[in-house]
């Protein structure tokens, strides 16, 4: 691909994750096999859309140029420059990093790339920066500091934390059930097994509702004269009112992070009423880029 500039990266995909995710769904299809023919019957529908995954979008191919990328998909390679592009769907990952999920080229044709896909960040920081010749957005806020401190704001302890780990504590229970009735009953050693993997899985799941439950208990927002800082997980992001670029919402609505001028995402808690009521409302009121 000559006119499109020369390579910078290729990227397939992520079979890696998707290993994982059949390998926890089979185990999780083992344990309710035990349990209900009906739930076996459900379980086993998340591990053939995996599959599907699998097998339609496994040879996909993205190779990012400096001039625009090529997609491969179902035996066809397609071709598209940044000045083709019209319009594309990005989104912000999990790691703060903007991915583009799909384009539209301005012949009306839509590429559309799966969840899974590698190099999809990639892809949107060789669009921005039209293959690394265009510097990324500046940082230049309109004066230096946030200010003073005004209030701060550490993350209330709520009761709803307590109903979340119900279902993993649930879960955690029947397993341990299933593994005493294993060890109690004829001792077969298949049995023994697959209740041990059924603990295993569960324990898994107890600890991923705690992390999640409880990631952002120690978080605290800080109102500043100029503009406000956010603390979570120990790491702590400062921000002037007039330097914010962007802005993200819950899809219940609320506010779910900011970008600064410079491109980093600051990630705020939806569990943080203070965010909605002090931060929101000067956000709402700048324009978007």
């Amino acid at each position: 691909m000559g006119e499109l500039g020369g390579e910078l990266s290729r990227h397939r995909l992520r079979l890696g994750l998707l290993a994982a995710l059949v390998a926890a769904a089979a185990v999780g299809v083992l344990c309710l096999a035990l349990l209900s023919t009906w739930l076996f019957v459900v379980a086993v529908l998340p591990v053939g859309l995996v599959g599907w995954l699998v097998v339609t979008r496994g040879r996909d191919q993205l190779v990012v140029y400096r001039d625009g990328f090529t997609f491969r998909h179902a035996g066809r390679v397609r071709a598209c420059r940044w000045g083709d592009i019209q319009s594309f769907d990005a989104q912000m990952g999990s790691d703060r990093r903007m991915r583009v999920y799909a384009v539209t080229t301005r012949r009306g044709e839509q590429i559309a790339f799966s969840r899974f896909m590698g190099g999809l960040d990639a892809l949107h920081r060789a669009y921005e920066t039209r293959g690394g010749r265009d510097p990324a957005p500046g940082y230049a806020p309109a004066g230096e500091g946030i200010g003073a401190l005004l209030t701060a704001y550490p993350m209330r302890n709520r009761r709803s934390e307590l109903l979340i780990l119900l279902i993993p504590g649930f879960l955690l229970l029947i397993a341990v059930f299933l593994l005493f009735g294993a060890l109690s009953m004829d001792r077969d050693p298949q049995d023994i097994a697959t209740a041990l993997g059924c603990v295993t899985v569960a324990s898994a799941f107890v600890a991923l509702m705690l992390w999640v439950a409880r990631g952002d208990r120690d978080d605290e927002l800080r109102i500043h004269q100029d503009g406000f800082a956010y603390r979570h997980r120990r790491v702590v992001q400062e921000c002037r009112w007039d330097e914010i670029a962007d802005f993200q919402y819950h899809r219940r609505g609320g506010l779910h992070s900011v970008m600064k001028l410079d491109g980093t995402w600051i990630s705020l808690s939806s569990r943080m009423p203070e965010v909605q009521e002090l931060v929101a409302p000067r956000v709402r009121r700048l324009p978007r880029i």
